[in-house]
């Protein structure tokens, strides 16, 4: 069967097409892997170059089917069986093809811009120098398919899994990652420059020499197997490299937004950590110490021991503290913080921590192991006060101390 006697077999339709094609399938299973000229031709069928634009091939069998440099745009082909066919430089331009299946297809050099190929098959496809702009791939299958130097910009890959997939040096700008699973995937050298990989999986993935200027990566999962040399500047620009996807976006927020350096320099030299267990007869000093280190020029953040210390909220409190200038910890209440501070008090050699106790109140019997000779040096004396009126008339007396030490640790 001559060629174009399959164009014009496959332009009768969808259902007499894959009825012929069935057929020689069957005659080529029964006589044993022998079949007559006109079956070879429909087993593996040759429309290369062939003009299937516009045609409705929902469902169609091209399985094996070689279609290099064929014109198949704006055609509908969804739910498709294109396994292993040849489809080197094919134009697929806003082709539907979702739910198709191209396992191991050969889509080199093809033009698919603009093409739907949502949750379709492309496991261990080839798709080498192809054109995805602004192609539709959600929750398509790519594993182990190879997207070497493939040009994606703007492409969708929402929910993808591309477990292994080849995307060296793969033009991934403005492409939306989020929440694919990149797992093992070799992204090195790909320009990633805008692309949202937000929750994504990218545990033993490749991202070494990759440009991600202005790329989104928050709450990526599992631990990349190389992030060296990340480019973090534009082409324009001196070049910035850094090694961690998450503090390049980070670093790009220090250099790029005066707000948020603003901010920065207004946590470490401003924020002051209230800590300790104020009951609630004793609520008016910590309104008081608030009140007054605000009127002093810093920015209070409190945090009142109302329950016991859990895992979750030790992170916690390490976070804050590493954030502020120095903290004020009111240890009156022997059954408060001095227990919970052990287990923060031993990593903040560079916040000064002021303790502050009520007199006459009951002593914890290791509240001299945090500042004694054996104690830890930016933890100081306590300070004692009567009444909550006397503490905050000296209240920047009382703090001096730990601010001049604060200085110190920054400019040391």
């Amino acid at each position: 069967m001559p060629s174009e006697n399959l164009l014009s077999l496959l332009r009768e339709g969808v259902h007499a097409w894959n009825s012929v094609r069935n057929a020689a399938k069957e005659r080529f299973r029964s006589s044993h892997s022998s079949s007559g000229e006109a079956d070879q031709l429909l087993l593996r069928p040759d429309l290369t170059g062939a003009n299937l634009s516009g045609l409705d091939l929902g469902e169609v069998d091209l399985s094996d089917a070689i279609l290099d440099g064929a014109n198949i745009e704006n055609a509908y082909l969804s739910g498709a069986d294109l396994t292993r066919a040849r489809l080197q430089g094919v134009k697929l331009y806003k082709t539907y093809i979702n739910k198709a299946v191209l396992y191991q297809a050969d889509l080199r050099f093809a033009d698919l811009s603009l093409c739907n190929f949502m949750t379709t098959d492309l496991r261990k496809t080839q798709l080498q120098h192809a054109n995805l702009f602004k192609a539709n791939l959600g929750g398509a299958e790519l594993y182990r398919a190879n997207l070497t130097e493939v040009s994606a910009i703007q492409a969708d890959f929402l929910s993808a899994t591309m477990y292994e997939t080849a995307l060296h040096n793969a033009q991934l700008t403005g492409a939306n990652l989020t929440s694919t699973n990149l797992s093992r995937a070799d992204l090195s050298g790909a320009d990633l420059r805008y692309a949202i990989v937000v929750d994504a999986e990218v545990s033993e993935a490749d991202f070494s020499g990759c440009s991600i200027y202005g790329l989104s990566a928050w709450n990526i999962r599992g631990i990349p197997r190389n992030q060296s040399n990340l480019l973090l500047t534009t082409r324009d620009d001196p070049i910035i490299t850094v090694d961690d996807l998450q503090i390049a976006q980070f670093i790009h927020l220090l250099l790029n937004n005066q707000n948020v350096r603003s901010v920065i320099d207004s946590i470490t030299s401003k924020v002051v950590l209230i800590l300790g267990r104020f009951t609630s007869e004793r609520k008016d000093v910590l309104d008081a110490i608030r009140t007054e280190l605000r009127r002093l020029n810093f920015t209070p953040i409190i945090f009142d021991f109302d329950k016991p210390l859990s895992k979750d909220l030790t992170g916690t409190v390490d976070i804050l503290a590493r954030m502020a200038r120095f903290i004020v910890a009111d240890v009156s209440d022997p059954s408060s913080i001095p227990h919970e501070l052990a287990t923060v008090v031993p990593h903040l050699r560079t916040t000064p921590i002021q303790l502050i106790k009520l007199q006459g109140s009951a002593t914890y019997s290791m509240l001299e192991d945090f500042y004694g000779p054996r104690g830890y040096p930016w933890v100081l004396k306590p300070h004692m006060y009567q009444t909550s009126a006397g503490l905050i008339q000296q209240l920047a007396e009382v703090i001096a101390e730990a601010d001049n030490m604060a200085s110190g640790f920054r400019r040391g």
